[in-house]
């Protein structure tokens, strides 16, 4: 963070001194918690992972959706919200096997 050392510990982020250095929540567990939580629909959470800071940023036209015309960069989850696959511009980047995951 910064100049300053960060520990994660529990995933909780925090500096020397013990006070909050930000978060360590993930996309796809803030998905997760959107709609098993916040009770959101699915496509509601996703969309408020992907097509919302997409327009908000102006870049809606690039990404944030799968269209013919936008780059497609995406994951591929199992049921429990677990990424199985990554996507950038159409081409695999990662994939989950018994080694890694």
């Amino acid at each position: 963070l910064g100049k300053m050392d960060v520990f994660v510990e529990n995933g909780v982020a925090r500096t020397a001194s013990g006070s909050l250095a930000g978060s360590t929540l993930t996309l796809e567990l803030a998905v997760k918690n959107m709609h098993q939580l916040g009770s959101v629909a699915l496509l509601e959470a996703i969309n408020m992972a992907s097509i919302v800071p997409a327009q908000f940023l102006n870049i809606a036209d690039e990404v944030g959706s799968l269209t013919t015309t936008k780059h497609a960069n995406f994951a591929i989850l199992d049921s429990n919200f677990t990424i199985q696959a990554t996507y950038v511009k159409g081409q695999r980047c990662f994939l989950r096997t018994a080694n890694n995951g």
